[in-house]
């Protein structure tokens, strides 16, 4: 999968910003601001404002003038947003009316019912059902995407698996991952893991269009193999681009194999030794952090991972507030994630090689850049290990982020403090 980093001295920066935004934001655009474990907008209330809300589960049954600001573990709404909804949660689900635009996040994101503009998603599954009406044009980024409705727009954006069996009167122009096989790539589930999560719809990997649905305009769709379907559904023209997926060509022989190992050994050194020597205090601070403090630093972590919503609701209002397209929200995220993920993977990599040079070679555990590559190398190894390597690098990814974590929040504390 490819990944972007974010480049320079600006992530402490970026990191304050997102902070800041998250506490200030709301008091800037809402009067009204509610929060607890279930926060409930009953039917004939009116909220003649914009409504900021963060819960654990969050229902809306009346009508809000202003727009909706949602963080929580699930949102429904089933009354009327007059004007954007702009929510992260692990799961949303739209039975009511969205007057304007709804700006997304999630693992589910579901609608049933009517949106008066546009859709910019990024989620595990978004859903249309098939009373659904959708007034404006989608942008998704999704392992998954079912379109069940009416969609009177454009449908542009990329995922694993794409259903259409509904109604769309502009063009599609998608993106589809699959293997040298033809099959969509593979990834769990992330609700099988969240007992109370709303089911998922079961979308095969690549492009599968319904009897009985209809597209308007043109289909342009990107993939590795053509596919075998009834163009009779589409209006305007077909057009088919081969778009092989990175690392699929011969995955089977033990050269190709290799060679994908070395390419992630120094994909994973460049990345890591370029942080290092950009940041070499932050990552050393950090890695200190995480010698003297590891179980607060991972619970720190896997409070983030649990928190996630919330920061990719900062980033919808970052990219709301500047103006910004959707595809710039995308690169954000991603920008925003790898800048943690392999900021994590350099701080345990940097401790763990200064752990082995003060054993074997003492004399260079004072080299920031031949610790981290010592490092990185052996967490590396260990991500060959089937099952076990994929669960030690999840904790090393919580363990480093909590670290980071950590570490910025000292760095804070003087200034806050003067």
């Amino acid at each position: 999968m490819k990944q972007l980093v974010l480049s320079k001295k600006i992530y402490f920066f970026f990191i304050l910003a997102v902070l800041m935004l998250l506490f200030s934001i709301p008091t800037i655009l809402a009067d009204d601001i509610r929060s607890g474990d279930n926060v409930h907008v009953k039917n004939g209330e009116v909220v003649e404002d914009d409504l900021v809300v963060a819960g654990q589960k969050i229902i809306i049954d009346g009508i809000i003038k202003g727009d909706l600001i949602v963080v929580g573990q699930e949102v429904i709404v089933n009354g009327t947003v007059e004007g954007d909804i702009l929510a992260g949660a692990q799961s949303i689900i739209i039975n009511g009316t969205v007057e304007d635009d709804i700006r997304a996040g999630a693992n589910l994101i579901k609608i049933n019912g009517r949106v008066g503009d546009d859709l910019n998603i990024g989620a595990f599954s978004l859903e249309t059902g098939s009373d659904s009406q959708v007034d404006g044009s989608i942008l998704v980024g999704a392992y998954q995407t079912l379109i069940a409705g009416n969609v009177a727009g454009n449908i542009q954006g990329g995922m694993v698996g794409l259903k259409i069996s509904g109604n769309i009167d502009g063009d599609v122009d998608v993106s589809i991952a699959q293997d040298s096989d033809g099959v969509g790539a593979t990834a769990p589930q992330p609700m099988q893991f969240m007992p109370q999560a709303p089911p998922v719809a079961d979308v095969s990997p690549g492009l599968t269009i319904d009897e009985g649905a209809k597209i308007g305009g043109d289909l342009t769709y990107r993939t590795e193999r053509e596919v075998d379907f009834d163009t009779s559904a589409i209006a305007g023209n077909v057009r088919f681009e081969q778009e092989i997926l990175e690392g699929t060509e011969d995955n089977s022989s033990p050269f190709s194999m290799i060679w994908r190992q070395i390419k992630r050994l120094l994909r994973l050194m460049l990345i890591g030794l370029l942080l290092v020597w950009l940041m070499p205090t932050l990552i050393t601070n950090a890695s200190n952090m995480l010698k003297n403090n590891i179980l607060v630093s991972c619970g720190i972590g896997a409070l983030g991972l649990v928190l996630f919503p919330a920061e990719i609701i900062v980033l919808i209002l970052i990219s709301f507030l500047i103006g910004a397209s959707a595809l710039f929200f995308g690169a954000l995220i991603i920008g925003y994630l790898s800048l943690f993920v392999y900021m994590a993977v350099a701080i345990v990599g940097y401790l763990l090689g200064s752990m082995i040079l003060n054993l074997f070679m003492p004399t260079k555990a004072d080299n920031t850049i031949m610790c981290t590559a010592v490092g990185l190398a052996l967490i590396w190894l260990v991500t060959l290990i089937p099952i076990i390597g994929s669960i030690i690098i999840f904790l090393i990814g919580l363990c480093g982020t909590g670290a980071l974590t950590l570490e910025i929040i000292e760095r804070v504390k003087p200034s806050v403090n003067t």
